[in-house]
């Protein structure tokens, strides 16, 4: 299991180098062919199964699955051998956020795709459960049935079923870590009443259908289920003509103009030229250069992240990665593959210059002026007013109701202590989230600035208690944070600054907190979040004015 993990994992970083002579586009195919191979025995190596294409037909749910979809959404394309089931998607739920999933038991699915943040972490790039940190940036899950590729640069990908197995065993970079330790993390599983009476529900006819097959089918049902169609932007395609502002109608039409050109690479019901759906006869699978970076003047990309060339090793597919889907955007900064642009704004002034020209460090360049960059990156010019009216249009694009959902929350988490001893229906209507009864306190800009300043400091000081190994005394002060934090909530909200907010406060839960109450954490991990939440603080400020 390890070679082939590794293999593939040479294989996707372009460690092989093409033949000095002879056909390139022969050595690109070959490559290519090589890593499908790979990617098939890889599967088929962590389900226990012989075949991925011809597998055993599905025994069919007590319970038919329901989509609820606008009209104007085709259903998904669903494998016959891994149907939707309301049992199965339950089951995926419970696994997705259990952090035994992980081989030290620190991590989930949910570290690096949380659902405040439709299912990302709010990080520039994630951090895997031993503390290394991934090369890129994590993409949000919603709406991911319908994307046509997966991952930021893997025109190979095209099945989620595939996809679930790389963070689960993958090598290069860790990220669940459960390679060498599959034994273990299986039997945590088969140890647990609760868990055997799901799967049991989830596979029926099985005499063991505790295996890695199984586990993998069940998030990736999961991770289908996770649909988002019921933002202010899809009211007002269903005929609402109140759902959105004056200035958020002003956006899109900026947004879907030839002037833009926007909605070339980010069009149709999911907002990404790459979808696909079910019954679809020509399926487009799109990678495209922005101009993001140029470092030797002919193209070049930082040699850890040049897209869909670490698969083929063509140069001219040097820096071409996924369009990623605009819904939910507002919530799932920072944004570029690599998280390397922190605001909307930040994006929107990128593409009106018509990529980025960076002057110094090791990565100084003119993108703008790369041969590689796709055409349509060709820069634009926009009022002040007209850049914030194309915000509030992506703005727009945030479903609220997705962020919330019960069906899609952590069973473990406190709140969901009640609906996690029952199992929803997936086609439910879901609770009402209460709001809280005694909101914190407003403070004047000069005060909030103030107490952020005081958390910066504490910040500082939290770094020095973990370097030193003061680990009880860390988590005092991680706590105190929190308080102080929560305490400008409203204040937060009042200014401006509510989505900063919600994400330095999801951010503190999932990477600072969690980290500091695990006895397994790197403390390099832990300073590595530090970091990132004081850069969260920062957006707080300035967008606080």
């Amino acid at each position: 299991m390890r070679s082939f993990i590794r293999s593939r994992s040479e294989a996707l970083r372009g460690q092989r180098d093409a033949p000095a002579n002879g056909s390139r586009e022969r050595w690109t195919l070959r490559c290519a062919a090589d890593v499908m191979v790979i990617t098939l025995a890889l599967t088929c190596a962590l389900m226990g199964i012989t075949t991925i294409l011809a597998p055993q037909p599905a025994v069919a749910s007590a319970h038919a699955w329901v989509w609820n979809l606008p009209a104007y959404v085709p259903l998904p394309r669903v494998p016959e051998w891994n149907p939707m089931t309301p049992e199965k998607f339950e089951l995926g739920r419970y696994l997705f956020y259990d952090t035994r999933l992980s081989g030290n038991g620190t991590q989930s699915c949910a570290t690096c795709h949380q659902q405040r943040l439709a299912f990302t972490d709010g990080l520039p790039q994630s951090i895997g459960s031993t503390g290394e940190i991934h090369p890129r940036n994590a993409q949000s899950l919603a709406n991911v049935a319908w994307n046509s590729t997966l991952t930021w640069a893997n025109p190979l990908l095209t099945e989620i079923e595939k996809q679930v197995p790389i963070p689960m065993f993958g090598e290069f970079p860790v990220e669940l870590g459960i390679t060498g330790k599959e034994q273990a993390v299986l039997h945590r599983f088969k140890s647990d009443p609760h868990y055997r009476r799901m799967f049991a529900a989830a596979f029926p006819g099985e005499a063991e259908p505790i295996t890695w097959k199984n586990i993998v089918y069940a998030l990736a049902t999961f991770t289908r289920g996770l649909t988002s169609f019921d933002s202010p932007y899809d009211r007002y395609l269903a005929g609402d003509r109140t759902a959105l502002s004056p200035s958020a109608i002003r956006g899109m039409n900026l947004f879907f103009s030839e002037d833009l050109e926007c909605h070339h690479c980010h069009t149709g019901f999911n907002l990404t030229a790459s979808t696909t759906f079910s019954g679809a006869v020509f399926i487009e699978r799109p990678f495209f250069n922005t101009g993001l970076y140029n470092l030797d003047g002919k193209g070049a990309y930082p040699p850890d992240n040049e897209g869909v060339k670490e698969l083929t090793n063509d140069p001219t597919d040097m820096g071409r990665f996924r369009p990623p889907s605009l819904r939910n955007v507002a919530l799932t900064a920072p944004y570029m593959h690599d998280g390397s642009m922190a605001t909307l704004e930040e994006v929107i002034r990128f593409y009106e210059r018509g990529g980025r020209k960076i002057t110094g460090g090791p990565y100084a360049g003119d993108g703008r002026l790369s041969p590689l960059k796709n055409g349509l990156v060709s820069g634009f010019t926009l009022t002040d007013a007209q850049r914030q009216d194309l915000i509030a249009f992506l703005e727009s694009l945030t479903d609220w109701n997705f962020v919330t959902n019960p069906r899609f929350s952590d069973p473990f988490a406190p709140a969901s202590a009640a609906q996690a001893t029952t199992t929803p229906r997936p086609d439910a209507t879901p609770a009402a989230v209460a709001p809280s009864p005694t909101p914190p306190p407003i403070f004047s800009r000069q005060e909030y600035h103030a107490r952020l300043n005081t958390l910066l400091t504490d910040l500082d000081a939290l770094r020095t208690l973990v370097r030193r190994s003061h680990h009880a005394e860390a988590q005092r002060l991680a706590r105190q944070v929190h308080d102080r934090l929560h305490a400008l909530r409203a204040t937060s909200q009042h200014l401006g600054a509510g989505d900063a907010h919600d994400r330095a406060e999801a951010y503190l839960h999932g990477q600072v907190l969690a980290r500091l109450a695990s006895e397994d954490a790197h403390p390099a991990a832990i300073i590595a979040a530090i970091r990132d939440l004081e850069a969260v603080l920062h957006t707080m400020a300035k967008a606080a004015g």
